[in-house]
């Protein structure tokens, strides 16, 4: 995982990705897995994180993958 802080990283289509695409970049998230059970949920309307349930320690990733729908 590449860290962009001690909690997220990002993926896209399951390869490192050194910062979080743009929501103009035309991707979407495929999943947000992480370490020790935290829940993450992706809002795609601010184009973040929200974090409903955080465990200590944890590290989680995110996974984008392109749009099928973006340029329709």
């Amino acid at each position: 995982m590449v860290e962009t802080n001690g909690l997220l990283s990002y993926t896209i289509d399951g390869k490192l990705a050194s910062v979080k695409p743009t929501k103009e970049d035309g991707y979407i998230v495929n999943k947000i897995i992480c370490d020790n059970g935290s829940d993450l949920m992706w809002d795609n309307d601010n184009w973040e994180v929200e974090l409903t349930e955080v465990k200590s320690k944890d590290r989680c990733m995110v996974d984008f993958t392109k749009d099928i729908n973006f340029w329709i």
